[in-house]
């Protein structure tokens, strides 16, 4: 996964998914501490694909402490 995103980093990738519905907490900090070991932005996925009764989309989606969120970039973008 280093290897990827360092890959991913190199080539202008800026930003990856921390927040997924359904997800370990231990998973979602592991995915934030590499996205700020290589400087990426976050972003939060719903993942929707069809209605679902055990999903409930957009909720749980909280990014963690010490990462920044894809979107403050749009506003600088659009300048």
């Amino acid at each position: 996964m280093k290897q990827l995103l360092a890959h991913f980093s190199e080539q202008g990738g800026d930003a990856m998914e921390v927040a997924q519905c359904q997800q370990a907490p231990h998973e979602r900090a592991q995915l934030a501490t590499l996205a700020v070991q290589f400087g990426l932005l976050a972003s939060q996925g719903s993942d929707f694909h069809q209605p679902c009764a055990w999903i409930e989309l957009g909720r749980k989606l909280w990014l963690p402490a010490g990462v920044e969120g894809v979107w403050h970039s749009w506003e600088a973008a659009a300048e």
